[in-house]
């Protein structure tokens, strides 16, 4: 399998209000109705005055054959305070913090090892990539995989309460 460039990744800043169970239900919830395969790969709390938390998530998606998507998902908050609101009338309880979330997309071409082995194997890959698909990766694949990226991040600054 031959390393693909890194794709751009992107960061949420946020100091204010969130509840964490809800954040992390946005999250499962998105690669659920996107079809992806996910699963919580780390899941720290260190509590006290000021809680910390460390959460990562992974999400894979089958394409086709030879593509699959992956975006990884790390959240990291500290200074975290449980406080409770009145919102419409009603008490919720919630969490005040600092809190950066990395949304990490990449992909793997041919994923199930294919055109591994020998040399003669590897050099037809390589004129596989560079001229019978080549656009297929670019223009299509990796122009997806960033707009889904893109709607992930855009749905977690929702739950933050920030604009788009």
């Amino acid at each position: 399998m031959i390393p693909m460039p890194a794709l751009p990744q992107t960061l949420i800043k946020h100091k204010g209000y969130v509840q964490f169970p809800k954040l992390l239900k946005t999250i499962s919830g998105w690669f659920s109705r996107e079809g992806y395969k996910s699963h919580e790969t780390k899941h720290k709390y260190k509590g006290g005055g000021e809680a910390e938390y460390e959460v990562d998530f992974k999400g894979e998606k089958k394409i086709n054959e030879y593509v699959r998507y992956k975006i990884d998902v790390s959240i990291r908050a500290w200074e975290v305070k449980q406080v409770e609101l009145t919102q419409e009338g009603q008490k919720i309880k919630t969490q005040y913090g600092r809190i950066h979330v990395a949304v990490s997309p990449s992909y793997d071409l041919d994923w199930q090892g294919r055109f591994g082995g020998n040399k003669f194997l590897q050099e037809l890959q390589n004129f596989f990539h560079k001229y019978i698909i080549y656009r297929d990766i670019n223009d299509k694949w990796v122009d997806d995989l960033l707009f889904k990226s893109i709607h992930l991040a855009r749905n977690i600054k929702e739950e933050f309460g920030h604009e788009g």
